[in-house]
């Protein structure tokens, strides 16, 4: 009697784990993992197309946050990153030991959004962290949105660029309302500063380099590079210059004007006051050739950048003053929302290609 009871439980679990089986492959938890790029990694540290790392096809849908919650944990990971991190570089044994602080808190900051994250060595001392966003319809197109989380020397970053990383990550939030047609992969770059910013030891490069080798298209790339600064803030003779009396300039090289001008739009239709324009400069301009979308761009991948224009409208740029208290936070969550909304453009499928 019992003989043919536990035959019966063994059964019974059979059929369980088979139906287990089938619920997980009709969810899409059972993903084709990407055997290559896989003898890559070691197995604590598993590719970006695989299921662990990408999530779900059909990802639980977040409601939308109030604009208070939104602006307060803008705040909050500003002051984290400028104020109780402070400096983040590999100019000094501290600004080391702060770079990996920061990396580990916006690690930390991502989870606690409920996103799939990894973090991409740069060099010994150095990493990017990437979150991604699976597209629903076209998953293997992608869409970069980038910040760099280092700062000069002797200088907490709170505006360059701690803001441009409290956007990313308030995207990661928002984001996940949304139905995304391609995937968005939102990255805080390393290196991006003086002396290795722009050059090909820069974060940015190095994490193009590794997309590159695993396969996705990048149908376009955005850049945030200090957002927190306003017009208030223009110094002279710069306040008089039409164009810089925009909150944010939408910055690319003239090739991608098209882009540029659709950003603009998404932009615009925000609800509040925030302001845009378009700048463009020839790709070899050498005032811009540091800012993180330019890797993007000589590789011939539609880019731009979002910027508040700092040092043309900011005495605090790259010194010790650029602190947190001296940023707008109401604007700055205003700002998230525009970005949200060229973020969804951008990965939209039905639209005009990229």
């Amino acid at each position: 009697m019992k003989a043919a009871e536990r035959e019966k439980e063994a059964r019974r679990r059979s059929e369980d784990a088979k139906r287990t089986r089938e619920k997980n492959h009709l969810l899409g938890l059972e993903e084709t993992v990407d055997t290559a790029g896989q003898d890559s990694f070691p197995a604590s540290d598993p590719p970006c197309w695989s299921a662990t790392h990408v999530g779900t096809p059909i990802p639980v849908r977040r409601q939308p946050e109030m604009f208070h919650d939104v602006v307060q944990r803008i705040r909050d990971d500003v002051r984290l990153l400028s104020e109780v991190i402070g400096e983040r570089n590999d100019r000094s044994s501290r600004g080391v030991e702060n770079l990996a602080r920061a990396a580990d808190a916006i690690t930390d900051r991502l989870r606690d959004a409920g996103v799939p994250v990894r973090r991409r060595p740069v060099d010994e001392g150095a990493c990017n962290v990437e979150a991604v966003l699976r597209g629903a319809r076209l998953a293997s197109e992608t869409v970069v949105v980038g910040a760099h989380y280092d700062t000069p020397r002797g200088s907490p970053g709170a505006d360059d660029n701690a803001s441009g990383v409290a956007m990313l990550l308030a995207l990661a939030h928002s984001l996940q309302a949304l139905r995304l047609e391609r995937t968005v992969r939102l990255v805080a770059f390393a290196a991006e500063e003086p002396p290795r910013g722009g050059t090909e030891l820069a974060g940015s490069r190095r994490y193009l380099r590794d997309l590159r080798r695993e396969g996705p298209r990048v149908a376009a790339m955005m850049s945030i590079e200090g957002v927190g600064v306003h017009v208030r803030e223009h110094r002279w003779p710069f306040r008089l210059v039409r164009l810089l009396k925009s909150d944010l300039a939408i910055v690319g090289d003239g090739k991608t004007r098209w882009l540029l001008e659709r950003a603009k739009r998404a932009f615009d239709s925000a609800e509040g006051d925030l302001t845009s324009a378009i700048v463009t400069h020839p790709l070899l301009f050498t005032t811009l050739r540091a800012q993180s979308h330019l890797a993007f761009a000589r590789e011939g991948i539609p880019a731009f950048m979002v910027t508040d224009t700092a040092p043309l409208r900011s005495i605090d740029y790259h010194r010790a003053t650029d602190t947190a208290d001296r940023l707008d936070y109401d604007r700055l969550g205003e700002t998230s929302v525009a970005l949200e909304r060229i973020v969804a453009d951008l990965a939209r499928v039905e639209r005009a290609s990229l």
